[in-house]
């Protein structure tokens, strides 16, 4: 799903200005080491765009923060939560970047206010549980403060998007929160962390011109990702 999902949602983006940060385990086998780093290089091209850490076991916000101190000392920098199974509207990065626009117009003094947060609460449920009875199922959902597009904009490292509580920091600290536009794919199948149940707000989706650009990835799952972007 990594690579079919989480990398060619990246590749899509309208805009590109933006570095993705992998953190994986020392022990993944070789095979799978060497994989995750064709894919990598595959999807993103110059090896500027991304980097991978093969970490000994650590909490992650551990390894995130060392990560920012070394590349980004002092900096402001806007963070988003994405696990391995989930992507990102094409226009995500475009859409954030509007939004920073926005909350600097009406809050000037934003950089002495921080950590803040923008939340994007519409997405789709890529439902991949019995999909051997009829295929995956893509179905519309809402969530407000769900970690999938969830962006911190921080100063202080050690308040990174892995080291915080993501339904309880945004309404703490403040956030700009979206609900008109979905933005996040998640897959839902039997292995995801937290244990996702469809319910009755869940509205199968439509395979409409919203989907197909905003979204082409989600037609191309299942295919070859050695064919793909």
């Amino acid at each position: 799903m990594f690579s079919q999902i989480t990398l060619p949602s990246l590749a899509a983006q309208t805009r590109q200005d933006f570095h993705h940060f992998i953190l994986t385990s020392r022990d993944l086998p070789e095979p799978a080491a060497a994989a995750l780093a064709e894919a990598c290089a595959r999807s993103h091209g110059d090896p500027g765009r991304y980097s991978i850490l093969a970490a000994r076991p650590m909490p992650a916000r551990a390894a995130l923060r060392r990560f920012l101190e070394q590349r980004y000392p002092g900096q402001v920098v806007a963070q988003v939560a994405l696990d391995d199974d989930d992507g990102l509207a094409a226009d995500f990065v475009q859409d954030l970047r509007r939004q920073f626009a926005l909350i600097e117009e009406e809050t000037p003094d934003m950089s002495q206010k921080l950590p803040h947060f923008v939340s994007y609460s519409r997405g789709f449920g890529l439902m991949l549980r019995d999909a051997a009875e009829g295929g995956p199922t893509l179905f519309r959902i809402r969530y407000p403060y769900i970690n999938l597009g969830l962006t911190i904009i921080a100063r202080d490292h050690a308040k990174n998007i892995l080291a915080i509580q993501h339904k309880k920091a945004p309404r703490r600290f403040g956030a700009r929160l979206i609900g008109d536009t979905p933005m996040y794919v998640r897959g839902i199948h039997d292995f995801n962390d937290s244990r996702v149940e469809q319910s009755g707000r869940w509205v199968p989706a439509d395979e409409g011109d919203e989907l197909g650009k905003r979204f082409p990835f989600v037609f191309d799952f299942g295919a070859d990702p050695g064919q793909g972007g």
